[in-house]
């Protein structure tokens, strides 16, 4: 069903006394739910296009339709409340001398009644930063947590449509994936549609169901993301793509790079950890959390995904099972081998990508991980795989945690202790804190509501029975837990 409709519009504005023509007629429709995209380079009429459809200026000719009426030139506190604009400057949006809590309240107010109340702190879970933070000033925030709070103002209201104006140019590299993948599923999760406006082909191609390519005020061409980013049939939006996917290339060499020489440094230390796990009685808890959903009373053959220094693998080896530990840190295989060897244990390592297995289909009964997920470029990918190599009634147990949450919220403890037999962050100096941080905020799970946007990925990879457990960490990390951002477990069944 159309919710926004736009025809023949056009928009021409005089500059030093010349005519431009920023739009010539430009038509569109916006099916309810969908995420629509809008590119160009600067000048090509994105923008302008956002303009007519938040009402803030009117079109010189053609019409607006939203559920298929007219949108009048002088709208409604009805019709500002069904489309909410989020703006590119985030922090300039704000009253610099208010909290951002009382710049939520009153746009509440204005928009929905005086008597109308807002649930501050599922807004601040909905969009992942903590309730106090609102208290702040918008000059006392980074850019990132300005503009997560402009998506909370903008969705307090229940809007049907958000309006996104280059919400990510003024970030920094590791926000922008971060605040894409926000508002992709805020719209997911409430039905809500959405238009993205950007210069940029990447950014949705990340989060769109269908792009229109805008240039010079005219339609260039539109179709579904997919199809358009795989086959683009004008020389304009292939040019577009070109430049895009060269960058994506050197960004995922990049980052994957950064992941492998990150862990690499951490690789003795971290085993340090590991090694204080298996000697102690908190091995037989994460056992028993696995064995609640693993197949009783037989062998398996068990993918240990991430295995790191081989911890998961050498449990459940110990139980009888066979398993095969993959990473891709070579420095992480070399303690795991040292590992089985010395606890007499038979597993197989390997040097794999977790989004990329090379094993055959339906190859294992179960696939365990755990504080993987929040490292991965492509965990839809992963996800995926882990769906693809699992035979039918086969398991997936995944333990994670939010950790991009206590680094958005500037609650990441800088912990650098030595001392025996302690499960924290052993040997991680400032700057290797600091690396972590910015890989964190830079992948896709750092931007994430979790865990509920990993069981509708789960779901997405062909999960048809999945499901969270928000106290798996409480039963089994209990006092030697030193995180800020709490363990839960994951789990999800091929049927």
């Amino acid at each position: 069903m159309t919710i926004l409709e736009g025809k023949d519009l056009c928009k021409r504005y005089t500059v030093h006394g010349s005519t431009v023509q920023a739009l010539d007629g430009v038509s569109f429709a916006l099916a309810d739910g969908e995420i629509l995209g809008i590119v160009g380079e600067s000048g090509s009429g994105k923008s302008t296009l956002l303009r007519l459809i938040s009402g803030l200026e009117a079109p010189d000719c053609g019409t607006l339709f939203l559920d298929g009426a007219p949108l009048p030139a002088k709208r409604t506190k009805a019709h500002y409340r069904a489309v909410q604009m989020i703006f590119q400057d985030a922090a300039g949006s704000f009253h610099p001398r208010r909290s951002i809590a009382a710049s939520i309240r009153e746009s509440v107010r204005n928009l929905c009644g005086r008597d109308e109340r807002c649930d501050l702190a599922a807004l601040c879970a909905r969009v992942g930063l903590e309730p106090e933070l609102a208290e702040r000033l918008p000059g006392n925030l980074s850019g990132g947590q300005c503009q997560r709070f402009a998506i909370a103002r903008a969705v307090a209201v229940s809007p049907r449509i958000l309006l996104c104006d280059e919400i990510t140019s003024a970030l920094d590299v590791s926000s922008q994936a971060q605040v894409l993948r926000l508002v992709a599923d805020v719209c997911r999760e409430a039905h809500m549609s959405a238009v993205f406006v950007s210069h940029d082909i990447a950014v949705v191609r990340c989060v769109c169901d269908r792009v229109m390519v805008l240039r010079s005020g005219r339609l260039v061409e539109e179709g579904s993301a997919p199809a358009l980013v795989a086959a683009p049939k004008e020389d304009y939006t292939k040019e577009l793509i070109s430049s895009v996917l060269e960058i994506d290339e050197s960004y995922m060499t990049n980052i994957t790079k950064r992941i492998e020489h990150y862990w690499t440094h951490r690789a003795h230390d971290f085993n340090t950890v590991r090694l204080n796990e298996l000697r102690d009685d908190i091995s037989g808890r994460w056992l028993a959390e696995m064995g609640a959903y693993l197949p009783p009373d037989r062998p398996l053959d068990i993918l240990d995904v991430g295995t790191g220094t081989g911890y998961f693998a050498i449990l459940l080896a110990r139980a009888g099972h066979r398993v095969t530990g993959v990473d891709l840190t070579p420095a992480m295989l070399t303690e795991a081998e040292a590992n089985a060897r010395s606890e007499s244990v038979s597993v197989r390592f390997l040097e794999m990508d977790a989004q990329a297995l090379t094993f055959p289909d339906e190859s294992f009964d179960a696939v365990v991980t755990r504080n993987l997920t929040w490292t991965l470029p492509d965990p839809e990918k992963a996800y995926r795989e882990w769906f693809r190599i699992l035979r039918p009634g086969g398991v997936l147990i995944n333990f994670d945690a939010d950790y991009a949450r206590n680094v958005r919220n500037g609650n990441q403890k800088a912990s650098a202790t030595t001392a025996s037999g302690v499960y924290g962050h052993i040997g991680v100096t400032p700057e290797l804190s600091r690396e972590n941080a910015e890989i964190t905020l830079s992948m896709p799970a750092g931007s994430a509501v979790r865990p509920a946007w990993d069981l509708r990925l789960l779901r997405e990879a062909g999960f048809s029975a999945c499901g969270a457990d928000p106290d798996a960490g409480k039963r089994i990390l209990r006092e030697r837990d030193l995180s800020d951002a709490p363990l839960f477990l994951l789990w999800a069944r091929k049927e």
